[in-house]
């Protein structure tokens, strides 16, 4: 039943029809079946941890359009959810006008998930949600090599490259080209996903945790239908 509402994102009640089975059913075994497959999110989703798998990463980002020294491409994705508390309600209406989580990923040359991080309601910007993150210390205490790429959402630093805004000659421009070329596999990523899990594209009219749970256990599923 879990699998099903992840892929189709039927209601719950219709999903329940199906089997003969109650919405209230429905519900607990898409919960405990999220939970536990969340709690093992980063037995999966993670960055290399050796040397030379970073470095095959780096070879593969320089494959796609030149870029040197690429270890992972960033981004944020909106996920449309269900009202959640009066009194915290406004906090995850998003730029869109509708309730949202924000969601930061970064993905490999692949589009496999790297790193990705739901705690951010859809009102916080990019660049907060990167401040925030895990994955800016990694950078930052040098614990992963290479470059990230991002949009100019976020704030231009030495581990983490923007495109220029007003590149005034060839050398900047070949450099956007490249940036751009290379960053684009992120957006493909986030659109590959919401297709293979329809429950995303439609927004989870789910309980806020169970929300939480459900997107992070899908990354795990995702990687699974890319590389099998």
């Amino acid at each position: 039943m879990a699998l099903r509402f992840y892929a189709t994102g039927n209601y719950q009640t219709v999903t329940g029809d199906l089997k003969d089975f109650s919405q209230s059913t429905v519900c607990r075994c898409i919960q405990r079946v999220s939970i536990i497959l969340a709690e093992r999110l980063h037995n999966y989703v993670k960055f290399p941890t050796t040397v030379d798998d970073q470095q095959k990463n780096i070879r593969k980002f320089y494959q796609i359009a030149r870029f040197p020294n690429v270890a992972g491409c960033i981004d944020g994705t909106l996920i449309k959810i269900a009202c959640p508390a009066k009194q915290i309600e406004e906090i995850f209406r998003c730029r869109k006008g509708f309730f949202a989580l924000n969601i930061l990923a970064t993905v490999g040359p692949r589009g496999e998930f790297l790193f990705i991080d739901v705690r951010h309601p859809g009102s916080t910007h990019d660049n907060t949600c990167f401040d925030r993150s895990a994955l800016k210390l990694y950078f930052e205490q040098n614990l992963i090599k290479g470059l990230l790429l991002g949009g100019n959402g976020y704030g231009c630093k030495s581990y983490l490259l923007t495109p220029v805004l007003h590149p005034v000659n060839q050398f900047k421009r070949d450099y956007n080209e490249s940036h751009i070329k290379t960053g684009n596999i992120i957006e493909k990523t986030f659109g590959r996903w919401k297709r293979k899990f329809s429950c995303l594209k439609r927004g989870l009219l789910n309980k806020l945790d169970n929300a939480i749970a459900i997107i992070c256990e899908l990354p795990q599923y995702f990687g699974i239908c890319i590389f099998t």
